[in-house]
């Protein structure tokens, strides 16, 4: 529980903070428009990097760590060298509106060779060259989160529409269309990419008394189970367990359930938060 360092610079609120694979780097986002690199082993800052127009809404370190990822509500996401601070690429979005509030988001694909961009077209980018490689026009009026399956092979989107779209990364194909009643989006895929889990977001009592969130099968898109009712609506924080056999999430009430992944059914209720949980994961 020991204090380490305080860490000092930035001149707003702060919205992020991401280590590197290794440990040994910190990344901090703030509504100051700056991103700052750090040294954990001294709370050095390395680099401050500065270049959008508006807030950044999320900083990611490339899996090997060179590169740090940012996106921001001024519609870009760009790429900065973790040595040097230096922006090595800018990316910009199709169609970004004034009253968007999900910003331009950004990820790297599992294999760290791509930047994944998300707005009204979900596009695939280079991270060598900064070259779009691919663009996939999304069904729903804007697309504000994507999930990426662990293989590589699918790319999962959802929309203020309620509509979650699955593509192949390969062919571009628009394999299943999954439909909620409103703001939908992906939150986890299964670790063989079998499944994927999408959450709805609003006023959920009033749509889908009976459960809004879904588990779909990839290959089918069949919808296997939806949470609700007796568990309660899952909230955002859902994922599989490493070995695919129990998913976890949380309930609106600071509960957490475990499901059995195969079954879907409750075996274990966790209690003891007293209000909604934003985050959790399991133990590698």
């Amino acid at each position: 529980g020991e204090r380490l360092h305080t860490l000092q610079g930035h001149t707003n609120e702060l919205f992020q903070f991401v280590f590197s694979s290794d440990g040994s780097k910190l990344v901090s986002v703030s509504s100051d428009l700056s991103a700052k690199l750090w040294c954990v082993a001294s709370g050095e800052c390395l680099h401050t990097m500065q270049g959008h127009d508006g807030v950044i809404v999320t900083a990611k370190f490339s899996p090997d760590d060179k590169q740090v990822l940012t996106s921001s509500y001024d519609g870009t996401a760009k790429l900065w060298c973790s040595a040097s601070g230096e922006c090595v690429h800018t990316l910009r979005a199709t169609d970004l509106e004034p009253e968007d509030d999900g910003g331009f988001l950004a990820k790297f694909s599992p294999d760290g060779q791509k930047v994944i961009t998300v707005d009204a077209e979900v596009r695939f980018w280079s991270r060598a060259s900064g070259e779009l490689l691919q663009a996939l026009e999304c069904a729903g009026r804007k697309s504000f989160s994507c999930e990426v399956s662990p293989d590589g092979k699918l790319v999962c989107a959802g929309s203020r529409d309620g509509i979650v779209e699955l593509w192949s990364t390969a062919s571009g194909e628009r394999l299943h269309k999954f439909v909620h009643e409103i703001l939908a989006f992906p939150v986890a895929f299964s670790p063989d990419s079998q499944q994927v889990f999408t959450y709805q977001s609003g006023r959920r009592e009033a749509y889908c008394p009976g459960g809004c969130n879904k588990l779909w099968s990839t290959a089918s898109g069949e919808c296997l189970h939806t949470f609700g009712g007796d568990d309660g609506n899952v909230d955002a924080p859902f994922r599989f367990s490493p070995d695919g056999q129990e998913m976890v999430g949380s309930l609106a009430d600071g509960t957490l359930k475990i499901w059995n992944a195969g079954s879907a059914e409750c075996v274990h209720t966790l209690a003891g938060h007293t209000t909604q949980i934003a985050s959790v994961k399991y133990s590698p």
